[in-house]
């Protein structure tokens, strides 16, 4: 008898507009989420560790834990490592090699051999005096011929107190006394406590800590938070929602196979069973099960749960499945899955989408067997709404509310089950490499989309999920950039990751082999705690050059090195992504003086650096010039001169480090932008030049009787202006407000800042801005008969080193007159720098006829209850030297100023320059680092002149054309190829 049952299944989508499905991350607590703000250790000689290192494995690749100065990977060129076994080899390593790095092996315990068949890795965690370490990690990973590939190590040091000073039960408190709107089923701590790492800005506190566990529920979605209490004072230290917020019988059912949008579809029902006389069965991939011992008619129950789901529907049946009886006859049946009440099609293409992402993931991952279950998922879930969620509580879940007024079931939208299902692929990929879970949120939420876009091919997510064309997420617009688009919330600070995968699969021109790709990564296990989404990204681009690689040798590229680079790079994860620079910004300089730019650069891959550069212009123009700078006296440090500008010009510029494969890596200042507008984005470094001091305000004794600090209309509870000499408070050791004013630079100078603490001590929170606004406004600047007057003032800001990171905004205005209302803005800004910035410009900029002007400035922590804690920050600010400036006077000109003819370019022997008017000036050759190389005077009595490059090197040079009527620098490139 054959028996021919088709089971069909839907699935649609649509729109334009962004909404995340879930918000697990509202109780969401890191200490790790200032991580990306820490600078490299001052004790830190990363020159000197990259010694050690290649000392025991030569010419190695190597990356370090800025914080602590521990290696955290060792890679790059294969290594041959004596033993018979891995385990031998991983002996061998230990006794002759970590061990000289002071990594010891009765330190660590092996938790997990993986063998997927293109790699061999062994996974091992650190005891110290038989306590974990929370998130530390010692993994090798061995080619399949055994050679060593790469270690990477997370080794947080020692502890410093050695056992809990409070009791289990204070920590059981601590865990839940901030949690508002929930209502909790059980809270539990663990009776053997673990070590917790703690950054701080010279390295890492390891505490005794107490893990809990809090199982509740929240407007309808369950929690499971689990994280870490300070066992020595009660400070929660981390805490994570796991709960993630997407016979011839052929069975068919009605799906919306690509989205909800589009058409549905009648498709083969795979891997359901089918209870015949007794006896189960299962379709196959096409839908179809036969059985030639059957001769007569049969009955049969159908039923939505098979090898790898188990649907419920929730608004009919709790805990009872759909299914239904079929009578199959003798010459071949195909059957239409019902839909009828009550059933529905959500129900059946929940069935159909996920058994088709577990094929998909089996296609990709076929070592790992971690999802092969049948994954229970409730379709129709009441109470909530425009929601779906992952929960590994009781056996994993994935779930689905009802539609609603706003929007669809998101069980109708395929690639939001792909999402859901991606959770659970991370959850139980990570626990069977020994790492118990994925922690870092935001990598979690990322790779959960890669695997709906993997299948959809599309970069659209939840198309159809809203009624109003809404959608998930997008990855085919503007970038998300690491690090100036992380918000701490781990959906958006995901798609950074996700866009980049994303993009390398338009490098590649394949989204299957980017998924392939993106697969392999998961067996390096890439991962840290929330917060650290920059050494996180690091880790996934590594582990994609190292997979892509076909010789064992990254030091000789990859098949597609160039393409993954490029994608990784556009969200801001680069090679050079640990570097900073060091740069002291310098002082207003006289007209037509070159002003020399130092910098030193720490990275941990000197290897990977090709060198650094300056871009720089006048602050009206619209390109940007640049230079390479030169190595000074040590190998990290670099040099280089901005030619001379006339007086009254501002000078902008910026840095950016270059890997070996000439991209453009990390900009300086930091969160800044150079695309940008100054709206959202920091401050670029500034100078004026040729300016004459006309007024200044720094605050150091008496200020004028004009000055507003405060206004009726200011509602804030804390932190208001006020003039006083601040009092430095900190967060894990890193600056929140500064204990030094700009003119001084001492511990005693003075100037405005946002409320001061009784003590450096007392923490961050206890006087910075909170509840509202306030307000400062200068007393009326007098312009009258001034040239060209420009303000220069120096801030200090910050507001992501609490909760609601970049909430709120910085905000500077300017106004002609008191009779005037302030319009205009100098800046608004949700960006952070702590640390002591210059803002200078032209008041003619904003108001080109004005006497006078007034400067406002705000400081706001605005309430907001869309947000955890009221939306609530830590947010300081502070003012000094507000000074106003004119420009040396600059006459008329008896010509206009046009700019000369210059040719050739490039050039070999000469250069010709065409002067529109004969006039007095100078002309300068340079090289790139501001050396002059030639100069000569001009006159009124010639226009045109002749420069000789005969003798030069071939290179870029800069040729600077001074007249009374104005400047004009060019760029020569000089070839005599």
């Amino acid at each position: 008898m054959k028996i021919r049952l088709l089971l069909l299944s839907l699935a649609t989508f649509t729109s334009s507009l962004f909404a995340h499905e879930h918000h697990s991350g509202d109780y969401d607590i890191s200490v790790y989420r200032n991580y990306k703000d820490f600078p490299v250790s001052k004790r830190l000689d990363l020159q000197n560790l990259k010694t050690k290192v290649n000392a025991v494995f030569p010419k190695a690749y190597t990356s370090f834990d800025k914080l602590n100065g521990k290696f955290t990977a060792i890679y790059g060129k294969s290594f041959q490592v004596p033993g018979a076994t891995i385990e031998r080899k991983i002996d061998y390593c230990f006794k002759n090699q970590l061990s000289q790095l002071g990594v010891q092996k009765k330190d660590w315990v092996k938790s997990q051999e993986t063998n997927p068949g293109f790699a061999q890795l062994v996974h091992y965690k650190q005891i110290l005096n038989n306590h974990e370490v929370v998130f530390s990690r010692l993994s090798f990973k061995f080619s399949k011929d055994g050679s060593l590939l790469k270690i990477q190590m997370k080794d947080f040091g020692t502890p410093k107190v050695l056992a809990p000073t409070i009791a289990l039960t204070t920590a059981q408190n601590a865990a839940v006394a901030d949690l508002q709107e929930v209502t909790i089923s059980s809270v539990t701590v663990k009776n053997n406590w673990v070590w917790f790492p703690v950054p701080t800005a010279d390295g890492y506190d390891v505490v005794p800590a107490w893990e809990f566990d809090v199982v509740g529920q929240s407007n309808y979605t369950p929690i499971l938070l689990h994280g870490y209490i300070d066992a020595t004072n009660g400070t929660v230290l981390y805490r994570e929602n796991q709960v993630k917020e997407t016979v011839d019988l052929t069975v068919k059912g009605v799906v919306y196979k690509n989205n909800y949008l589009s058409p549905p579809s009648i498709e083969p029902l795979s891997d359901m069973l089918i209870s015949m006389n007794g006896n189960n069965y299962y379709t196959d991939t096409a839908g179809y099960f036969s059985d030639t011992s059957l001769s007569t008619p049969t009955a049969a129950t159908l039923n939505l749960f098979g090898n790898w789901a188990n649907v419920y529907n929730h608004a009919v049946y709790i805990n009872k499945r759909p299914s239904y009886a079929v009578s199959i006859n003798t010459t071949g049946t195909t059957v239409l899955f019902d839909t009828a009440a009550p059933f529905n099609d959500r129900v059946v293409n929940a069935f159909y989408h996920v058994n088709r992402v577990h094929d998909f993931m089996k296609s990709k991952l076929p070592a790992f067997n971690g999802m092969d279950y049948a994954l229970r998922t409730n379709v129709d879930t009441i109470g909530g709404s425009c929601n779906a969620y992952f929960t590994p509580a009781n056996g994993s879940s994935i779930n689905f509310f009802r539609d609603s007024a706003g929007c669809n079931s998101f069980a109708y939208c395929g690639d939001i089950i792909y999402h859901e299902y991606g959770h659970g692929i991370n959850s139980s990929f990570y626990n069977a490499a020994g790492v118990t879970r994925m922690f870092n949120s935001a990598l979690n939420e990322g790779t959960a989309d890669v695997w709906g876009m993997g299948i959809s091919n599309d970069p659209v997510l939840g198309k159809g999920s809203f009624k109003n064309g809404n959608i998930i997420r997008r990855y085919d617009l503007t970038p998300k950039v690491y690090p100036q688009d992380i918000e701490g919330e781990s959906h958006a600070d995901g798609e950074i990751i996700a866009g980049a995968w994303w993009d390398l699969s338009l490098n590649l021109n394949s989204v299957d082999s980017m998924t392939d790709l993106f697969a392999k990564t998961y067996y390096d296990v890439p991962d840290g705690p929330s917060g650290t989404e920059g050494d996180v990204y690091h880790q996934v681009l590594i582990s994609a050059l190292e997979n892509d690689d076909t010789d064992n040798n990254l030091t000789n590229g990859t098949p597609h090195f160039t393409q993954i680079l490029q994608a990784f790079a556009r969200h801001g994860i680069f090679l050079l992504m640990d570097g900073t620079i060091v740069h002291d910004e310098v002082n207003n300089p006289p007209a037509n003086t070159p002003v020399v730019i130092n910098a030193t650069v720490n990275v941990s891959e000197p290897t990977f650096l090709q060198g650094l550069k300056l871009f720089y212009k006048e602050r009206k123009a619209t390109s940007w010039d640049s230079l390479v700078m030169t190595t000074g006296a040590t190998s990290n440090s670099f040099t280089t001169s901005i030619p001379g500008y006339p007086a009254g010009s501002i000078v902008e510029y910026y840095f950016s480090l270059y890997d070996i494969y000439n991209l453009k890596n990390k900009i300086f200042p930091e969160r800044y932008a150079p695309d940008s507008t100054y709206t959202y984005n920091n401050i670029v470094y500034q100078y004026g030049v040729g300016l004459n001091k006309v007024w200044g305000e720094n605050f150091e004794s008496s200020i004028d009787s004009g000055w507003k600090i405060g206004l009726p209309t200011d509602d804030a509870t804390s932190g208001k202006w006020v003039v006083a000499t601040p009092i430095g408070s900190f967060s894990n050791g890193l600056p929140v407000q500064p204990g030094f004013d700009h003119t001084t630079g001492t511990a005693s100078g003075k100037c405005l800042v946002t409320g001061n603490a009784s003590s450096t001590i007392v923490g961050a929170n206890q006087a910075d801005v909170d509840n509202g606004i306030t307000t400062v406004i200068t007393p009326s600047i007098d312009l009258t008969g001034l040239n060209d007057p420009i303000v220069e003032y120096f801030r200090w800001y910050g507001n992501n080193r609490g909760s609601n990171a970049e909430n709120d905004m910085w905000e500077v205005n300017i106004k002609p007159s008191i009779s005037f209302n302030f319009i205009l803005k100098v800046e608004y800004t949700n960006k952070s720098d702590y640390s002591w910035r210059r803002r200078i410009f032209h008041t003619k900029d904003y108001y080109k006829t004005a006497n006078a002007i007034q400067l406002r400035f705000i400081a706001s922590d605005k309430k907001d209850s869309n947000y955890p804690n009221s939306g609530q920050s830590t947010v300081e600010a502070a003012v000094d030297d507000i000074v106003l400036y004119d420009s040396s006077p600059l006459g008329v000109p008896s010509t206009p100023f046009t700019k000369a003819k210059i040719y050739p370019n490039p050039t070999q022997d000469v250069v010709y320059i065409e002067l529109e008017y004969a006039q007095k000036g100078k002309i300068t050759l340079s090289d790139v680092t501001g050396k002059e190389l030639q100069h000569f005077e001009i006159n009124e009595t010639s226009k045109q002149y002749t420069i000789s490059t005969s003798q030069l090197p071939n290179g870029i040079y800069m040729l600077m054309i001074k007249t009374t009527a104005g400047i004009q620098l060019s760029k020569i490139t000089v070839n005599h190829d």
